[in-house]
């Protein structure tokens, strides 16, 4: 009997704290605190020195979490929430672009690589941040750093880092010319408050190089070549409907525009891979303590068994 009562205050502690307000069990971001970014650029061996490098903030980090875009952002359709995976964040990074781009905004902080490839932004503010892609030549060959974004601060076990540094991807590159498509996908139920057709700018060192219109006529596709193409091309997508966000994805020698229709008007919920504290329980708390209260069960069933067993002899 004694056991029993033991094990059954251990489960209601166990229980108990499983659910205590997540507040007491996770730190908030603190909103105000002055972070730092450290970009390197470097293949290999090879490292870049002299590189102009531009930074975007592009939405604000609140305590919880969640991010909510900022001016001149905020006027572009194009959805930071709800994000599960590097992929579509490289996707939203090219959509970023092409705003950048076409209308030739300012950067919220810009710098110069030092000899070893490194440029630091000190005293910024939280935020998601773009960090442009970014083409040299060095030894006769073309390299091209990948756009980037980075929210600032990240999980760091029971808190958040606010000095981040990270390395963009890159590739080589040639000057030789290719041929390119440009897709628009529609995702909506029925497509009754599609337009008839879309207009979209092709742009190359952040000038246009063609504007054309997809439509149904054209199966929403167009072909294009350009010299160079993989260093600076964008597409950014003029006009997207109302209602509706834009994604932009580039796979191989395609760049594919896809709108999205907005479910009722509303904000899609948080990123999942995005700090996140407020009223989501850690799941690796959650485990471990269904765990303790499974192996507390096992215990009892147990001691209860050779109960039972000493009872019929």
């Amino acid at each position: 009997m004694k056991k029993y009562i033991a094990l059954s205050i251990c489960m209601l502690i166990c229980l108990s704290i499983l659910f205590q307000p997540v507040s007491l069990l996770a730190s908030e971001i603190d909103a105000e605190h002055k972070c730092s970014l450290t970009v390197t650029y470097s293949k290999g061996d090879v490292t870049f020195e002299g590189l102009e490098i531009y930074i975007y903030r592009v939405s604000d980090v609140t305590e919880d979490g969640e991010l909510e875009k900022v001016d001149p952002f905020d006027k572009y359709p194009v959805n930071v929430q709800g994000v599960t995976s590097q992929t579509e964040w490289n996707d939203i990074a090219l959509t970023i672009r092409g705003y950048v781009s076409a209308n030739a905004l300012e950067p919220y902080r810009s710098g110069v690589t030092d000899p070893q490839g490194r440029v630091s932004f000190a005293d910024i503010e939280t935020g998601l941040y773009y960090v442009m892609r970014v083409t040299t030549e060095k030894d006769g060959t073309t390299y091209t750093f990948f756009d980037t974004m980075v929210c600032i601060p990240m999980p760091d076990g029971d808190g958040y880092e606010y000095d981040l540094s990270i390395k963009p991807k890159s590739k080589q590159t040639d000057d030789a010319e290719r041929t390119y498509t440009v897709t628009k996908l529609w995702c909506d139920e029925n497509g009754n408050e599609r337009p008839d057709a879309v207009t979209v700018d092709i742009l190359t060192g952040g000038e246009v190089l063609e504007t054309v219109t997809l439509n149904a006529g054209n199966n929403w596709t167009y072909s294009f070549a350009v010299k160079n193409g993989d260093a600076d091309l964008s597409v950014v997508e003029k006009n997207v409907p109302e209602g509706y966000t834009v994604k932009m994805t580039e796979r191989e020698a395609s760049f594919i525009i896809t709108n999205t229709k907005e479910e009722g008007g509303q904000d899609a919920p948080p990123p999942s891979d995005a700090p996140q504290t407020g009223e989501d329980f850690p799941i690796n708390t959650v485990a471990v303590l269904l765990a303790i209260s499974g192996i507390i069960l096992v215990i009892f069933g147990s001691g209860q068994r050779r109960k039972d067993n000493v009872s019929q002899k």
